[in-house]
């Protein structure tokens, strides 16, 4: 990992890991403890648990560490808009697109969404506490910001 490498990383605190479990949450898990490896970690990850002291390691497997699918399932639940995200459930049943994983089907969910908002938006401008299409408070990101903060 690069960032091992940084002369400023001696400094880190801590590394938290985001990743989408996609389709296999046993290789997502393995991908965590193969990555947090490098930094040092040697017991079994866990989802949401952040271990260590000097360096404190931790990853999050979105959508919940068990489920198929991706951050963008959280994102789904906390839009700000539930009439526009009906719209957009009702354009997908229509349109019937085929997407090989669940995480494609709901990234693609979350694009048409942001695309048809007043100011479009991409996934990085949509947790905006004015403009965006999301509220980053809402309960969906609840055990994602418990594992941020115990970073």
């Amino acid at each position: 990992m690069l960032a091992r490498l940084d002369p400023g990383f001696i400094h880190a605190r801590s590394v938290g890991l985001v990743l989408d479990v996609e389709e296999d949450p046993r290789e997502a898990l393995r991908l965590a403890q193969e990555t947090l490896a490098v930094f040092g970690h040697t017991v079994p990850v866990n989802h949401g648990v952040v271990t260590g002291q000097s360096l404190r390691l931790g990853a999050f497997l979105a959508p919940d560490g068990s489920t198929p699918g991706s951050i963008e399932l959280l994102c789904k639940q906390a839009v700000r808009e539930p009439k526009l995200a009906s719209c957009v459930d009702a354009l997908v049943q229509c349109a019937q697109p085929t997407f090989p994983t669940r995480a494609l089907a709901a990234k693609g969910w979350l694009n048409a969404y942001l695309a048809m908002l007043p100011e479009q938006q991409r996934i990085h401008q949509a947790f905006d506490a004015v403009k965006g299409g999301f509220e980053a408070s809402h309960a969906a990101f609840a055990p994602l910001r418990s594992f941020l903060h115990s970073l």
